[in-house]
Order: structure tokens, then sequence, then C-alpha cells
């Protein structure tokens, strides 16, 4: 039986918050809901905890399914279970370390039917050691344009404060991938946003984001980020072509050629793969309004010396053996 509105949670080792969340989403004032928990072989007491808390809430209980994998096939394949498993006019998500206003659902559902509406976006709370932050967006509704201009970031990118009509997906075969860790958000997102008929945000602080637990990233961790957000870039990059107007496309170029930026630099210097990667982004290098002049001069000589020549520059120039 199709329900208004699947909602999608994630489990991995998250039994230190997954009482909050849960209750937060079983607590929602909308009945009509689906609840898909994917348990994607968490190795703490979280589906303990998950099982023990259903059981306080029996009018639910018939609602839930929980989807166990045999192994951890990480963040992306548990997504991809959730909405394979969906019956839902709406798919809406939840991590499982944060938590959601009681009534994010009923009102989210609402907007949609109100406006027919693709998508519906909410405002958040941003929950950090210093306090609690609000992050709102700026306008009340998207079109392609403004796509264009708030590519990835936050709540433009993030699939957690949205509720997203099923048919976006399946219609337009938008699945995350399950090659990346990093902006693995916005590698579905940002094609859902491109595509939706519909767009407009309700301007309420409905979501908990959960900054508290989140470690630094460096060393290994970090280049392993970059090169997923450098295949997410190249994978884009594809799917867009000749999707876009000239203009809003030399601006998705200049975003594409900045998430490789610091190839060019210390301490991820590396000037084969930074001439290399997401080349069709060099071809417009004099067009980017956001890169200074003598900027662009140098990217373009370093682009069109012999690499033997630009790379010797510019090791000794950065003092790099």
């Amino acid at each position: 039986m199709k329900s208004k509105v699947t909602i999608i949670i994630p489990i991995y080792n998250v039994e230190k918050y997954i009482e909050r969340c849960v209750r937060s989403v079983l607590e929602q004032t909308l009945l009509d809901i689906e609840f898909i928990f994917v348990n994607d072989a968490t190795q703490d007491n979280s589906v303990e905890i998950l099982n023990r808390l259903i059981e306080e809430y029996p009018q639910r209980k018939k609602h839930i399914k929980i989807i166990h994998h045999k192994k951890n096939l990480g963040l992306s394949a548990a997504r991809k279970t959730g909405i394979a498993n969906s019956s839902g006019e709406y798919i809406g998500w939840v991590d499982s370390d944060d938590w959601i206003e009681k009534d994010m659902f009923r009102k989210m559902y609402a907007k949609a039917q109100t406006e027919d509406a693709d998508i519906v976006c909410c405002n958040i709370y941003r929950d950090k050691k210093e306090g609690i932050f609000e992050e709102k967006y700026q306008y009340d509704e998207e079109d392609i344009d403004v796509v264009v201009e708030h590519p990835e970031w936050g709540i433009y990118s993030a699939m957690w404060n949205k509720l997203i009509r099923k048919d976006l997906y399946v219609k337009n075969d938008i699945y995350p991938l399950e090659t990346i860790s990093m902006w693995e958000d916005f590698a579905v997102t940002f094609r859902l946003r491109c595509v939706s008929k519909k767009t407009v945000i309700l301007n309420e602080c409905l979501y908990h984001y959960n900054n508290k637990n989140e470690n630094s990233i460096t060393g290994t961790k970090a280049r392993r980020n970059l090169d997923d957000k450098l295949n997410c870039a190249e994978f884009l990059c594809k799917w867009l072509n000749g999707k876009l107007s000239d203009k809003n496309w030399i601006k998705m170029m200049q975003f594409f050629f900045q998430t490789k930026a610091s190839l060019f630099y210390p301490p991820h210097y590396n000037l084969k793969v930074w001439r290399t990667a997401l080349v069709e982004s060099n071809k417009y290098i004099w067009k980017y309004t956001q890169v200074p002049l003598l900027k662009k001069i140098e990217y373009w000589a370093m682009i069109k010396l012999p690499f033997a020549i630009a790379d010797k520059i510019l090791k000794k120039h950065y003092g790099l053996k």
C-alpha cells in the first residue's frame, strides 16, 4: 500500500545517538508514513536499541521495515536499498545521528501538496560544540540558475533536509553512487535539483544536523576525500553535457575547476592529475569570473608548457623535491 511519505534512516555504529533520532522520527505528527531502517551491518548495539524503541510505539510497528545488509556496503548502498524498498509518494531522509522536529514531515508534505512540488527543502539547526546555529536558505524557490549558483555546500546539497518525489529518482534514473563516500549526497541531490520541475523552500528550521561528533580531516583521509570529489565532479560533468545554457555551463566548469585547485598546491600537489582531471574545465580559464587575471595566466601557462618544464617550475617555487 502506498504511503504519503517514506522516511529512510541508514544505520551504522550510532548507538550513542540513535534513540534521540528514532523517537523524533516515530513521533512525527504526520500519520501516513512508512519507516525504513537500513542496517548496514552495524557493529554496535544500534539495532538492539531500535528494536526496543519500536516496542514503545505499537501504532507504528506495521509501518516499519528493518532491512539488514549482510556486510557493510557504505552509505550510498544503504540509501539505494531504502529507495528500492520504499512505497511512499515522497521520500525523506534522516541520518541516524541527527534528529528532527515532530511536525517536520507534516509541514513538508503539506507544502509539497499545496505547491505541487517535486522537492521541498527546509532550513536546519546545526548542532555544534559551541552551540546551536540556524542555517537558512536565502530564497523561496529554486530554478536551474539558482542551482548552478549554489551547487554544493550544507543545506543545498544535503539529502536530509529535503522531501523528494519518488518518481524524480525513478523516472530520471538518479540513484546514489556507490563508488564514492565524500560528496555522496551532492552526486544525487544536484541531479535531482536540475531535473525538478518545481523546488520550493519551507522557511522553518526543522532538522537538527549533528556536528558534535565530526573529526578533523587530515592526511590520507583528506586526499581520499579529494579523489572522491574529483570522481564525483567527473561524473556530473558528463551527466550535465548538453543540459545547460552556455552561461550556466561555464559557471559549472568554474566550480569543477575549483574542485581540483588543491592539486596545484602543497600538500596535495600533483600537476599531472591537476592537468588531466576535469580536463573539460581547462578550456574556459579565461572566462572564470572568480579567478584573478594573474592566476589565470599562471594556470594557463602550467597547462600549455611541456609537463616536465611546468612541473620543475612549480616544484622549485614550492620548495618540493
